[in-house]
């Protein structure tokens, strides 16, 4: 990540910030504890980690290991070797050292740091009387190594978990001005939102973007040029896949191109694979950090993170994937409620008025409610408005449903009257 990222300031972390700060003045009484950062690739844990080291280093610990940093590998367990010893009294929590011994920071930014490995294993516990610590240590989702809450830790020692989300909307756009030395301007700003406040997303987008001259500044602001992907940006996405699995990686790129929202049956039957055999891959790729479940339905979190992921995919073989899931869609088992009566071919839906029928192309490019509101000028609210009467008028509980109901014809449902109107 560039040093513009790195020497920016922090933004949108201040809740986790006041908990370091709370737990290294625990520490600094005599206590020793364990804080595990939870999150997955890009959300911002190493960047965190420096603002915990200049933190702590202000309130005169002494700091070592972290990002990236020299005391990685042997030196790093050494050091935990000698200050690892806190006494523990019977109800869970270290003992408060009535010594003078300096605090220590200790950091194992991966679960793949030897001293982490030596936290899993020893944990804060023993009969020694060295300084006072807090163990730092990151993690990822799906981990199972010592920085996923280690035993020995959590056995005897006080233990907090930190799960780190998105920057929140002010933050991320922030985080835009920082790394643009100006605001984005209203050209640029949907762009930025389609990162969703993902810190690593924001950071490579916009510095790429710079470096290809796609934005230009005036008149106080950073306006668009250009919506292209920036290489920065399609070259980092590709390093953070390489870290999973090519099963993983195939289904990433076919929801992708298929759209926003996953469709698990269609994508068991372009895959060539079942829905159960899915379950574990579909698994895999929500540690990613790139898809999320929400009221039921599994999609992509980035808007942004999902147009990178399609567009490495060839294009002809975009056209392709399509296709295929058309070919497939119809084959899909429809209830027996949805059949049309007779036997003969739906009768085709209602005409959509002009607002509705740009809402439903945006749900079927993938696009969020927030995202379909910034596209038509319209609040997130209006635009659940509109989807939950679609919904109501096609006898539909989901996008999914909307868009098939679309596709096919299907008759609106006539309104249900009740028998005192």
């Amino acid at each position: 990540m560039s040093d513009v990222s790195l020497d920016s300031p922090l933004r949108g972390r201040e809740p986790e910030i006041a908990r370091v700060r709370a737990l290294l003045e625990y520490v600094r009484r005599g206590g020793s504890s364990l804080l595990v950062l939870n999150g997955p690739p890009g959300v911002g844990k190493t960047r965190l980690l420096r603002a915990c080291r200049s933190l702590a280093a202000g309130m005169g610990f002494h700091v070592t290991g972290g990002p990236s940093g020299p005391e990685s590998g042997a030196r790093g367990a050494q050091q935990w070797a000698r200050c690892r010893h806190t006494p523990v009294v019977r109800g869970g929590y270290p003992a408060r050292r009535t010594s003078a011994a300096r605090p220590v920071l200790m950091i194992a930014d991966g679960t793949g740091h030897p001293a982490a490995e030596g936290a899993g294993a020893a944990g804060l516990r023993g009969d020694g009387h060295g300084a006072p610590v807090l163990w730092i240590v990151t993690r990822r989702p799906g981990d199972r190594g010592a920085g996923s809450m280690p035993a020995g830790p959590t056995a005897g020692a006080h233990t907090e978990l930190v799960s780190l989300g998105p920057l929140p909307g002010p933050a991320a756009s922030q985080l835009a001005g920082d790394l643009l030395g100006v605001p984005p301007a209203a050209s640029l700003g949907p762009l930025v939102r389609s990162a969703s406040g993902h810190p690593r997303l924001v950071v490579e987008l916009l510095l790429g973007m710079l470096e290809e001259g796609s934005v230009r500044i005036a008149d106080g602001a950073a306006h668009l040029v250009r919506d292209e992907l920036p290489a920065r940006l399609r070259a980092r996405v590709a390093l953070t896949l390489e870290e999973y699995s090519g099963a993983c990686r195939q289904l990433l790129r076919v929801a992708a191109v298929l759209g926003g929202e996953l469709e698990c049956d269609v994508l068991a039957a372009v895959l060539r694979t079942s829905p159960s055999d899915l379950l574990p891959v579909l698994e895999e790729a929500y540690t990613t950090g790139m898809l999320g479940s929400d009221c039921g339905r599994t999609a992509f979190c980035h808007e942004l993170a999902r147009r990178v992921v399609a567009a490495s995919v060839p294009a002809s073989l975009r056209r392709a994937l399509r296709e295929e899931a058309d070919r497939v869609r119809p084959a899909a088992p429809v209830a027996a409620a949805e059949a049309p009566v007779g036997g003969g071919t739906p009768a085709g839906c209602a005409v959509l008025n002009e607002r509705q029928s740009h809402v439903v192309a945006l749900v079927r490019a993938g696009l969020t409610n927030r995202q379909i509101a910034s596209q038509l000028g319209m609040s997130p609210h209006t635009v659940n408005y509109h989807l939950r009467k679609l919904f109501t008028r096609f006898g539909v509980r989901s996008r999914i449903g909307l868009l098939r109901a679309v596709e096919e014809g299907r008759d609106a449902v006539p309104p249900v009257v009740s028998s005192g109107q």
